[in-house]
């Protein structure tokens, strides 16, 4: 898959024993898979994809530049992200996890694939139960807000330069 762009920080902990030793994080991403970092035990196994990015309409305004000739064009589109969290149990035990997503300015919760046990805005907790051998996924519907800045020459000069 060819790279999308994601806005960055949108943190994800995921907590073992009350201590975090998960960070899912969207700014590093390669294609529509998410680097979550290799910190795990190798008892527990998280998969964190992207499954799909639905591209909104971008809304376009204009602000002044520096350059009187020049102004800035602003592209402001909200994308609607599926990302769907797998997480592996795999020792003999069960193994009680928090999974704690936090929406930032840029990145909005919209749903989840199970509800929240708590939210404590902007964090959305889900307290994750799982028997041994078996796994566990929480799939979260986001909406990001991707804003583009390209500063542009006025189109009254650029019809002069063509002169």
């Amino acid at each position: 898959g060819e790279n999308i762009d994601l806005p960055v920080n949108s943190p994800m902990t995921l907590y073992k024993n009350n201590l975090p030793f998960l960070f899912l994080n969207t700014s590093e991403c390669i294609g529509n898979k998410i680097i979550s970092e290799e910190l795990i035990d190798d008892d527990i196994i998280v998969e964190d994809n992207i499954v799909q990015i639905k591209e909104g309409e971008p809304k376009i305004t204009f602000e002044d530049a520096l350059q009187p000739k020049e102004h800035i064009e602003v592209r402001t589109r909200y994308d609607h992200i599926s990302r769907k969290i797998n997480i592996e149990n795999k020792l003999n035990n069960p193994i009680n996890l928090d999974l704690d997503f936090k929406q930032t300015k840029d990145i909005m919760f919209v749903s989840s694939q199970p509800e929240p046990s708590e939210i404590e805005e902007p964090n959305h907790i889900y307290q994750i139960n799982i028997p041994p051998e078996s796994n566990a996924k929480v799939t979260l519907e986001l909406q990001a807000k991707i804003v583009t800045r390209v500063t542009k020459i006025k189109p009254e000069y650029v019809k002069k330069l063509k002169q």
